[in-house]
């Protein structure tokens, strides 16, 4: 390597400083639009939040309907759908049927792969 190629990429390698929110940075759109660090970010919350209703709406149609005024999506994490429960008696039945609701969740949401069930947390009034 000679000097005019080092210095070449040196000048390559220069760290520019972080763009501000409305300037376009170096990610794209598909349309070869670049995108700027606001959009990215949200273009990141609103497919997020699109993936949470593709879940909720998935569990109103899986769950029996004796279930649904017990339980309540609570977070998509990863590939696993994440329900809050009521009750320790209704967690350990719903446990029981894992498996199936495993697989009908597969089917109906990309991406998505296991449900767990965790405890929902009790509501409090503000009042303590």
């Amino acid at each position: 390597m000679n000097e005019h190629q080092y210095r070449r990429l040196c000048e390559n390698r220069r760290i520019v400083g972080p763009l501000p929110l409305g300037e376009p940075g170096g990610r794209f759109l598909g349309r070869g639009l670049p995108l700027s660090p606001l959009a990215t970010v949200v273009a990141a919350a609103a497919r997020t939040s699109r993936r949470r209703e593709k879940a909720r709406a998935a569990w109103q149609r899986l769950a029996q309907p004796e279930w649904l005024a017990t339980t309540a999506v609570e977070a998509v994490d990863g590939d696993t759908l994440v329900v809050a429960v009521d009750g320790p008696a209704l967690r350990y039945d719903l446990q029981r049927h894992r498996a199936a609701l495993d697989r009908a969740l597969a089917g109906l949401v990309p991406g998505l792969r296991r449900v767990r069930f965790v405890a929902r947390e009790p509501v409090s009034d503000g009042g303590e």
